[in-house]
């Protein structure tokens, strides 16, 4: 006996919540003419009209609930008018509800084909590692001075404290022309295009110019860097996935399709 009374408190607690919830979507908030403006279409407005990126406020309910008055006012002006009958805007409805039906057919679509962590994994695989090179360089003022820097080197000079009495790159100078590890992103143009080539404990056998002056380069490792972790990847790939997904699904459609194309 208590536990059917309990089944039966339940079905009407479900009952009583599963009406508050339709209550709260069907709440009146004004009425325009007897037409009532529900909570539901507030917080269809505030969904389809969200807040500026970087901006995280509630939205302004009075503000809100005066933008629905008005357009309420405008539409049954609109409709005492006549103007849904209006050829011109059953042709834009028409326009309207096709670009609808396209972009609802794709969500649908993607929907029901959830996109998995082996196709993640397999977009993540295609970006190779990067590559990084731990450099020196010293920075003189003319191109005569750096085949002279060169040359002593070659002779055999250290090269740390050539750059310690002579490079004028401030940051780098103390640490006898030490750049620590870079990609090539973070070079000079004129220094990228030439260090892949470069063998590791050699330096470059021309100097290089750049908007500071004229480097001698000097190559000490390389290391290959691997991307993003997978797990911290997955967002950014989500998107790309996606594109793929809605191309095969009307590459599918349209091996179904008879097309035929004017002339």
């Amino acid at each position: 006996m208590v536990k059917k009374q309990s089944v039966v408190m339940s079905v009407l607690l479900i009952g009583t919540l599963s009406l508050g919830v339709v209550c709260a979507e069907e709440t009146t908030l004004a009425t325009v003419n007897d037409k009532v403006v529900t909570q539901k279409d507030f917080e269809n407005y505030v969904m389809t009209h969200p807040a500026p990126p970087g901006i995280d406020v509630p939205p302004n309910k009075k503000f809100v609930l005066e933008e629905l008055v008005k357009r309420e006012i405008v539409v049954q002006d609109a409709l005492r008018q006549n103007f849904d009958k209006d050829a011109d805007f059953i042709e834009r409805l028409a326009d309207v509800r096709y670009n609808m039906l396209f972009e609802w057919a794709i969500q649908k679509y993607l929907e029901t084909h959830p996109v998995t962590d082996e196709q993640l994994r397999a977009e993540y695989q295609k970006f190779p590692p990067m590559k990084q090179y731990k450099l020196r360089h010293i920075v003189v003022a003319s191109m005569q001075e750096a085949k002279s820097v060169i040359n002593q080197v070659q002779m055999g000079a250290n090269f740390a404290t050539l750059a310690m009495q002579i490079s004028m790159d401030p940051m780098s100078r103390q640490q006898g022309g030490e750049l620590g590890w870079l990609t090539p992103e973070q070079m000079f143009p004129a220094i990228t295009a030439i260090v892949a080539g470069l063998e590791k404990g050699k330096i470059y056998s021309d100097p290089v110019q750049s908007p500071i002056g004229w480097h001698v380069i000097l190559l000490e490792e390389t290391r290959d860097v691997s991307p993003v972790p997978f797990e911290t990847a997955k967002a950014s790939l989500l998107p790309t996935v996606r594109t793929k997904q809605t191309i095969e699904y009307i590459d599918e459609l349209r091996k179904k399709a008879e097309i035929e194309l004017a002339d």
